[in-house]
């Protein structure tokens, strides 16, 4: 990471939040304000940048979704529709929509351009915690409160599989590159990987000893990261189902993880104990710790480049660091 850092910050009192942008090295010199949400990001999942990279995606506890514009530091769109708290949300490769979903148990399309609401699928019997996309964006996964997991075929809009093997919630899932596998993350303290063009469960990852929050693919499909509520992020060997690193450091549950897009071997990390974490994928060592927030760090994303980096959480703030 270079040694400026840029962070956009997320302030709130108790009529209005507010975005800043704040340029640190090392000490925080505001530069600029943008209206935010009236309350704090959700999971792991509620922040997310465009493929170009020109907008960011944030979504609320407060049923909204917002889209900015990088270039500018703009808001777009102020997206509403959902009736209860936004926890997913996901570009389409070709960033013409924005798909999310949460506690009203819908998945909800919307067109980036407009800002408006395309179609609804009333798709699970409990909330939706978590989406993925493969990279071709023919097939759509979504986990829910339930243990389920619903695979879409976006071409018809039809369910494709239902997958249940899992013994508690659905927390995170996410697609291989090649779109062949989907790794699914539970409260059951497991990690499944499904083969998507059967159905079928492939092979179950044991080894966290608590919830599993997030998982994630490395960009050469070769290896998947986890984190888990027991604190720690586990890296696997997808080849043989086998850990490869287990990551020590944060001292509070692991909400979020994510890969830089441009470099696997750095891995980032959001935590409850209100900091992101970046670390050496290859040796398993803590290369940095990002200070900021005061509560916990639920959601962090990096832009496609692998120079924006996004947290944000409990705390109301959304800090993007460079």
């Amino acid at each position: 990471m270079p040694n400026l850092l840029l962070a956009l910050l997320l302030l709130w009192n108790s009529t209005y939040s507010t975005i800043v942008l704040a340029e640190v090295n090392p000490l925080v010199k505001l530069v600029q304000t943008l209206p935010g949400h009236h309350q704090g990001l959700c999971a792991e999942q509620c922040l997310t940048f465009s493929p170009d990279g020109e907008i960011l995606a944030s979504a609320s506890i407060d049923n909204t979704i917002k889209l900015w514009k990088m270039s500018n530091n703009q808001l777009l769109h102020l997206l509403k529709g959902h009736q209860k708290w936004v926890d997913a949300i996901i570009f389409t490769a070709d960033g013409q929509m924005l798909i999310s979903a949460g506690g009203d148990k819908t998945i909800r399309f919307w067109e980036v351009k407009s800002g408006q609401q395309q179609r609804i699928l009333p798709s699970h019997h409990s909330y939706i915690s978590s989406l993925a996309l493969t990279q071709d964006g023919s097939l759509l996964a979504s986990g829910d409160g339930d243990n389920t997991i619903q695979i879409w075929d976006l071409n018809n809009n039809k369910i494709k599989f239902i997958l249940k093997n899992h013994n508690d919630a659905i927390y995170s899932v996410a697609f291989s590159p090649n779109g062949q596998q989907l790794a699914s993350g539970s409260r059951d303290n497991t990690i499944k990987i499904w083969d998507v063009r059967t159905g079928k469960l492939w092979r179950t990852l044991t080894g966290h000893q608590g919830w599993v929050e997030a998982v994630t693919f490395s960009s050469d499909g070769l290896q998947l990261a986890s984190g888990s509520y027991d604190h720690t992020i586990k890296l696997w060997d997808m080849s043989t189902g086998q850990v490869l690193q287990t990551f020590i450091g944060h001292s509070q549950p692991v909400y979020s993880i994510a890969f830089n897009p441009q470099d696997n071997a750095v891995l980032a990390s959001g935590s409850g104990d209100s900091t992101v974490k970046l670390w050496n994928t290859n040796n398993g060592k803590l290369l940095y710790t990002i200070k900021g927030h005061n509560q916990e760090v639920s959601s962090i994303a990096f832009s496609p480049d692998g120079q924006w980096l996004a947290s944000g959480g409990k705390d109301k703030f959304i800090r993007l660091w460079q």
